[in-house]
């Protein structure tokens, strides 16, 4: 027989009843963890965990304008010397709240300009470009409408 029950995630308000706190303290807890007790913090965390509850960062992100996202463009990605670049920028990222994309372009343009594409879409919040040049072609306004970008780590030809 089957069950015509609907599957809804958890809410704050869940949390809070399982805690015995207000919404607004498992707000506080879940994200600003300095603005309350260890005690409450450690009770708010645990009953988000035993009722399923996991905050919508894509939401809360919308909201700042932010993706907490950052796409690392390789020329290479089986070029054993972009592995421990790619790895520096993974740790420190992480350390920061942020998720990084890897995108091997092979030195194709029109690849790296999908991946421009993330950034038009604001889907990411920054590249940083493992290559001696620029994936696309921009006026001097149109660059200052990108989010912050990063050249590193490849010497061009002829140069």
């Amino acid at each position: 027989m089957k069950s015509n029950k609907q599957v809804t995630a958890a809410t704050m308000k869940d949390v809070a009843l399982k805690a015995k706190v207000s919404t607004a303290t498992v707000s506080r807890a879940l994200m600003n963890p300095d603005k309350v007790s260890q005690s409450t913090r450690s009770r708010v965390e645990q009953a988000a965990l035993e009722v399923g509850y996991f905050p919508q960062s894509m939401g809360r992100n919308v909201k700042r304008n932010e993706s907490r996202t950052i796409l690392v463009i390789v020329p290479d990605i089986c070029d054993p010397f972009f592995s421990e670049i790619i790895r520096g920028i993974e740790v420190t990222a992480a350390e920061q709240g942020y998720l990084v994309l890897i995108g091997d372009c092979a030195h194709q343009n029109q690849k790296e300009k999908t991946f421009l594409n993330l950034i038009i879409t604001k889907q990411i919040d920054g590249m940083v470009l493992l290559s001696s040049r620029l994936p696309f072609d921009a006026s001097v306004e149109e660059q200052r409408n990108l989010p912050p970008m990063v050249m590193s780590n490849e010497f061009r030809a002829g140069a």
